[in-house]
């Protein structure tokens, strides 16, 4: 009997152990993290030193995500910016503030969007001066406090805030202003317990994805609770962090655009996912028009522009973030549909006056 109890317990050993190696062979249910060359992360249960998300300041460094290699020299506030800005008092004054995709990650300094911004309305007749406020794994909670405590003193006229389906997941794993504490730290959501079996066993991510119904990555949510719960709540409270934002666009006189931004595989590929996607942005764009807000969809404009044939041009396939040409596209497109729904919200560049009209 003992004998028959060691050998199904080695036999149930050496299945697990085998489908475990076969599991990590194929790469089966990777992380995004782990994609890009970076290894398992977690983004919960974790506890920040400040209210601001920036790198650090006045440094300089490569940034390697696995397909691609970029140089970064940050300014005093941590920023992938030059240090003086707005020194030309007859050049209309622009803050571009979002995460990654208005960084510029994938992309040079000089290839990022507000670059392709500054450079496309200088040609059009419309003196500028761009400041990427973009700081990657940024959300537009970290992206108010930026804002409101470091910002400001530029005095900008125009601020563009960008929104991607990252922010929803920041929210749900970060939690929204209560994340912010008194004593200076920002602390945040709980990760379920089993989550350090998750990262060091992919049989573990097998279980939860194939079998127990995880499938939204390393979110810990069923398509049901991301789909009807979480992500509605998040988009609820984000509705709400652009309303500070236009709060202070109010008090500080400047003008505000919502960007909802899609990436290249957002757009690209059909999928019940990209469905919801899609969707999502459309009633995010609707509820934000009803509180007043200029807001922007992207989603139908880039997906007329990028598919499965020509995506590889625009985005790295590893990563997700866009190559210099799309961030290109996406800057022409961002031009084109302001112009269409916002004729007006360039101001007059005959004008003698800085301040955009209303």
């Amino acid at each position: 009997m003992r004998s028959k109890i060691i050998y199904t317990l080695f036999i149930v050993l050496f299945t697990l152990v085998s489908f475990e190696i076969i599991l990590r062979l194929f790469k089966t249910n990777i992380t995004w993290s782990e994609k890009t060359g970076h290894g398992y992360e977690s983004y919960y249960n974790k506890t920040t030193k400040s209210w601001f998300h920036t790198w650090e300041p006045n440094s300089e460094f490569d940034l390697d995500n696995g397909d691609f290699i970029c140089h970064y020299k940050t300014n005093s506030l941590g920023l992938r910016e030059k240090e003086v800005v707005f020194q030309d008092s007859l050049l209309h004054r622009i803050i571009c503030i979002g995460d990654s995709y208005t960084e510029g990650v994938g992309a040079p300094y000089d290839s990022s969007y507000p670059r392709f911004l500054s450079r496309y309305l200088n040609q059009a007749g419309f003196k500028n001066e761009v400041y990427n406020a973009g700081v990657a794994a940024s959300d537009p909670f970290y992206e108010y406090e930026l804002l409101k405590e470091k910002l400001l003193h530029y005095e900008p006229q125009y601020l563009l805030l960008d929104i991607n389906s990252s922010d929803i997941t920041d929210y749900i794993e970060r939690g929204g202003f209560d994340r912010f504490k008194s004593n200076g730290t920002a602390v945040y959501n709980k990760g379920p317990w089993f989550e350090p079996y998750y990262k060091n066993f992919y049989v573990v991510r097998f279980v939860l994805h194939k079998i127990l119904g995880y499938t939204m990555g390393n979110l810990f949510l069923t398509k049901h609770e991301f789909y009807d719960e979480y992500a509605p709540r998040a988009v609820q409270e984000i509705s709400s962090a652009v309303d500070s934002f236009s709060v202070l666009a109010k008090h500080h006189h400047f003008k505000l655009l919502v960007i909802l931004q899609p990436n290249a595989s957002d757009v690209a590929y059909k999928s019940e996912y990209n469905s919801f996607l899609k969707n999502l942005y459309s009633d995010f764009g609707i509820v934000l028009k009803n509180r007043g807000i200029m807001a922007i969809n992207l989603f139908e404009p880039m997906k007329e522009r990028i598919n499965t044939d020509n995506m590889d041009q625009y985005s790295y396939m590893n990563d997700a973030h866009y190559k210099p040409a799309g961030y290109d596209l996406f800057t022409q497109v961002l031009l084109a549909t302001t112009k269409k729904e916002y004729p007006n919200f360039w101001a007059d560049s005959s004008s003698d006056s800085r301040q955009p009209s209303n």
